[in-house]
């Protein structure tokens, strides 16, 4: 995945990642190299990780319908344009502001063509009133 593909890198993913950790075999994969590539093209290092019970898959198009027959539990984080453009922003820099005008716009493409969030078991609010500790806390809107 780097700023204007969020679909081709999806095969690599689930050839090297998870069709391996699923069939109960270490996958072996090499990671974005943002840090010497912030466009997010270039691959760094290998890494390995071991099969196990429990397999998170975290991230934009983790819970696509290419892969729906396979999770068994999906997560769906609401926020508005504006908290997630802040955030990106809060985390990259005013500097990639386009980038990330960009990037949302793919993403909201591919989640209305994909239907991600019918698909959720559960639907998170990213910026809730609630009281909470966000670095703890789940505040869950709606459960399927």
């Amino acid at each position: 995945m780097w700023w204007d593909d969020i679909e081709t890198w999806w095969p690599r993913l689930r050839q090297e990642a998870l069709e391996p950790l699923l069939a109960g075999r270490a996958a072996r994969f090499r990671v974005r190299d943002w840090e010497h590539d912030p466009l997010g093209r270039g691959l760094g290092d290998y890494v390995v990780t071991v099969p196990a019970e429990t397999v998170l898959i975290e991230g934009v198009t983790s819970s696509r319908q290419d892969v729906a027959d396979r999770v068994d539990l999906a997560f769906w984080v609401e926020a508005s344009h504006e908290t997630r453009l802040r955030r990106g922003l809060d985390r990259d820099g005013e500097h990639m502001r386009g980038r990330w005008q960009d990037w949302m716009a793919l993403e909201d493409e591919f989640f209305t063509s994909d239907d991600v969030r019918s698909r959720a078991d559960y639907v998170v609010h990213g910026e809730s009133a609630v009281s909470h500790d966000p670095a703890q806390d789940v505040v869950v809107l709606t459960g399927r």
